[in-house]
C-alpha cells in the first residue's frame, strides 16, 4: 500500500510507515507532511517537512529501508 493521502495512512498500524510510498508522494506535498505525522506522532519526536528529509532520517536514525515496512518503536 502506498501513501498517497490522509485516509491511507490512517489505515496503517500506528507507528509504521510504508517509505516506498511517501517515496512515491508528491515532494513537499502538505497530505505528505500530514500523513508522517499521523504514522509516527507517537513513536518519532521530530516534524518532516520534506520528501528528502523524510526518507534521510528514517534511514539515518532508524534504519528503514526503501520499500520496507517497519515499527519505529
Amino acid at each position: 500500500m502506498n501513501i498517497q493521502n490522509i485516509e491511507d495512512a490512517q489505515k496503517l498500524p500506528k507507528g509504521r510507515l510504508l517509505v516506498h510510498g511517501v517515496i512515491e508522494a508528491e515532494l513537499m506535498s502538505h497530505e505528505l507532511e500530514e500523513c508522517v505525522n499521523l504514522v509516527v506522532q507517537n513513536k518519532v519526536n521530530r516534524t518532516f517537512y520534506t520528501q528528502a528529509g523524510i526518507v534521510e532520517y528514517a534511514g539515518n536514525n532508524l534504519g528503514w529501508g526503501q520499500g520496507d515496512v517497519y515499527t519505529a518503536c
